[in-house]
């Protein structure tokens, strides 16, 4: 049962948590990908720090709620709209080209 509350979601509701999903994930390839160029958590530790700064400045401009949906910024988890997956993509190349792989290691 409880394994059950977990996958709900999941199977009854897909289309409400796809969006969310393909946000997170790429948000995740971008994080890892962060690390692999430069050994080090600095990089992904900013990263996130700079999102959530993102995400919490944001919320002083677009009402909050899961009714309130915006045509390309999504509801209010604020990864689920295509302008952010947009931006991910974006920073994805940035983090790509201006790092080197290895840049930071000891080695």
């Amino acid at each position: 049962r409880l394994l059950f509350g977990y996958l709900e979601p999941l199977v009854m509701r897909p289309q409400m948590i796809l969006a969310e999903f393909i946000g997170l994930f790429l948000f995740g390839v971008i994080l890892n990908l962060a690390f692999i160029r430069t050994r080090s958590l600095f990089l992904p530790i900013g990263i996130h720090a700079g999102s959530v700064f993102i995400v919490k400045w944001q919320a002083s401009f677009v009402r909050l709620g899961p009714d309130n949906e915006y045509p390309f910024y999504g509801k209010m988890p604020y990864y689920d709209g295509s302008v952010e997956w947009i931006i991910l993509i974006l920073l994805g190349f940035v983090v790509w080209f201006f790092t080197r792989k290895g840049q930071f290691s000891s080695r």
